[in-house]
């Protein structure tokens, strides 16, 4: 049963490693086509929904609705407050 165990795995390394090389080109990625730059410039206009779930609730959602600038404006303002607590909370005196 080893012998048989060791044989596979033995297999299995062997194909690895002759494939390998194949993975290992030195040519460089595929530029993007002009409809995939389009895609990937966002438009601070274009509407975006996220459902969240509410809080204190199992099954209730809630669905929100924002333009891509308003969602960038509103992590901002989340980061600013995440960090606003922690320095704050790092100057409390430890007693």
């Amino acid at each position: 049963m080893k012998v048989e165990v060791v044989s596979r795995l033995l297999a299995i390394a062997g194909c690895i490693l002759a494939v390998q090389p194949a993975l290992a080109t030195n040519e460089p990625a595929p530029t993007p086509t002009g409809a995939a730059k389009a895609v990937k410039t966002r438009d601070p206009n274009r509407m975006i929904c996220e459902t969240s779930l509410e809080t204190g609730s199992r099954l209730a959602k809630k669905r929100v609705c924002m333009t891509a600038a308003e969602w960038d404006e509103r992590r901002h303002e989340d980061s600013q407050l995440v960090n606003r607590a922690q320095v704050q909370r790092s100057f409390e005196s430890p007693n």
